[in-house]
């Protein structure tokens, strides 16, 4: 096992064993879930001055520094946290904005269309393509449609799952 405390030091005085390191890393926790987060930061700083290298502590300073709206600084943490992700080859999956999803559905009068036609024939051919309606309806949302998006969903939830 790693001796991560072995000359760790905090301000006050140097950790000298597993269960001490232990105690402090778990006063830091205590700290954020009571959310006095300018105490959790201090012990969260101190953690990532001598393990440079954590991935989960930058993580936890990024989330503080938001709880804090030092927002500058939680995404120096989260750019931190990314870059040891990568360097660990631990997979990283980044968000795509909200319009490039949309983009990737379909466009919408080819969405109408289907769903006009599957409307036409059986309930259950529409049912079974559960994902036809959404695609539909962030269409609208990514238009700036929302009422016509939930009118859509309202409708289509009526009329064919109302006895469900």
């Amino acid at each position: 096992m790693i001796k991560y405390y072995k000359g760790f030091c905090m301000k006050k005085k140097e950790i000298t064993n597993y269960e001490e390191y232990e105690k402090y890393t778990l006063s830091a926790v205590e700290d954020f879930n009571k959310k006095d987060y300018e105490k959790a930061l201090k012990k969260f700083n101190e953690m990532a001055d001598y393990h440079k290298d954590n991935h989960k502590i930058h993580e936890t300073l990024a989330v503080i520094h938001l709880k804090l709206d030092n927002f500058d600084e939680a995404e120096k943490e989260y750019k931190i946290m990314l870059d040891l992700m990568k360097k660990k080859n631990i997979e990283v999956y980044e968000p795509k904005p909200f319009e490039d999803v949309v983009n990737e559905l379909a466009d919408l009068k080819s969405l109408e269309k289907e769903y006009k036609t599957l409307s036409k024939e059986k309930s259950e051919d529409i049912k079974d393509n559960s994902m036809l309606p959404i695609q539909i309806s962030m269409q609208y949302i990514a238009k700036g449609d929302y009422e016509k998006a939930e009118k859509f969903l309202v409708e289509h939830k009526e009329k064919y799952f109302a006895n469900s």
